[in-house]
């Protein structure tokens, strides 16, 4: 007997501690090109893990743990691999597909290509029409934010009709806006006042899987067809309160390192603490992806730093 539901999530700027990570050094004056040899750089690496332990965080953990509630396969929409199950090993690297000013971003401007593109040639033939056809009787229940679906929405809308009616979007208000360019593809109205419900508040990168944790775990929606299901997230949230999202401060890299910085010895360089302390403290936006990467670059300046102080006593 096949597999009665599917769960499907994003990767993750944050990886298994320990975990080399290989370095997105984009070569190739076209997409296939760029592709071709990000594909090669992966496959020198021999140090691997299987890619649900590979990622770290609420979003990975929540959706895991749905997959296992309901006796589902968990897949990762990955931009730096593909669609990969969490069983299979694959190794760490270091790209997003979140942000403006990631390497892959400013790689896709310079050469006038798009994310669909980039998605289309990294995963070849395994993307979710391979993904539905290994699962023809699943519903498979989808979590991603805006920028993955932007990734993937290209995937999803060539997919038969049949096909696009097994699938149950979960996402924010700006993903949704994003579904409606694809007829079809079914979403839930999953909003800001899902942060009202005990248990279920968080930041905007997790929010696709609070919203897929609290659709199966309190209303039992993937046992619903569509327009129930649509019906019972409404009534969820239907007079809840739509909490203000604070307004953040957008600074360039060198502020945010400078920022990063300053707070280092009082947080003992601690990720968590120090992202917390951009977003709530200094009430600067900052992806995860991008936190991540300047982090990365601010403790490699702290290390120089010491070695020469060393070298000089």
């Amino acid at each position: 007997m096949g597999n009665k539901f599917v769960v499907v999530t994003n990767c993750t700027a944050r990886k298994k501690a320990g975990m080399p990570l290989v370095p997105f050094a984009p070569k190739g004056s076209c997409i296939r090109q760029v592709v071709e040899d990000w594909r090669t750089s992966l496959a020198a690496q021999s140090l691997r893990l299987q890619a649900g332990r590979l990622y770290v965080g609420r979003s990975i953990l929540e959706a895991r743990n749905v997959s296992q509630d309901i006796g589902a396969p968990l897949f990762i929409v990955s931009a730096g691999i593909g669609l990969v199950g969490a069983d299979e090993s694959i190794p760490g690297y270091d790209m997003s597909a979140s942000g403006k000013g990631t390497e892959l971003a400013v790689t896709l401007a310079r050469l006038g290509a798009s994310k669909s593109e980039w998605w289309r040639q990294l995963g070849a033939e395994k993307g979710f029409g391979w993904l539905l056809r290994e699962n023809p009787d699943a519903t498979v229940l989808i979590s991603l934010p805006s920028e993955y679906l932007d990734m993937v929405l290209g995937d999803l809308e060539a997919l038969p009709s049949g096909d696009r009616a097994r699938i149950r979007v979960l996402t924010s208000p700006a993903g949704r806006k994003k579904i409606e360019k694809a007829p079809g593809v079914p979403s839930l109205p999953y909003d800001e006042r899902l942060n009202s419900i005990a248990g279920y508040a968080g930041t905007r990168s997790d929010f696709p899987q609070r919203a897929l944790k609290h659709f199966v775990a309190e209303l039992n929606g993937h046992l619903l067809p569509i327009g129930d299901a649509s019906r019972a997230v409404a009534a969820a949230l239907e007079g809840l309160e739509r909490k203000a999202t604070p307004q953040r401060r957008r600074l360039d890299d060198g502020e945010l390192r400078g920022l990063i910085l300053q707070a280092w010895a009082a947080l003992g360089g601690n990720s968590a603490k120090l992202l917390r302390h951009l977003r709530d403290t200094q009430l600067v936006a900052c992806e995860q992806g991008r936190f991540s990467r300047l982090r990365r670059q601010v403790e490699a300046e702290i290390r120089e730093t010491e070695i020469y102080a060393e070298s000089k006593s």
